[in-house]
């Protein structure tokens, strides 16, 4: 996502989502193909307005730490 979007155009998109005010995990999974670990979170998210919704985030990982790979929208 870093290298698709320039940060001010970022940061407009993330301004215009609804302010999420919790969120429950409901699944997760962890693969390694060919030495690469990557992992899917899927969470229920209640946003403002009572607004809710469903995202599955992948994750790759980045030496030590879990990095968001692709769009988290």
């Amino acid at each position: 996502m870093r290298g698709h979007l320039p940060e001010d155009s970022f940061a407009g998109f993330v301004h215009a989502e609804k302010r999420i005010r919790g969120h429950k995990v409901v699944g997760t999974s962890v693969s390694t193909v060919n030495g690469a670990a990557t992992a899917l979170i899927t969470a229920d998210l209640s946003r403002e307005g009572g607004v809710s919704d469903r995202r599955t985030v992948r994750l790759v990982k980045d030496g030590g730490s879990w990095r968001v790979c692709g769009s988290p929208y």
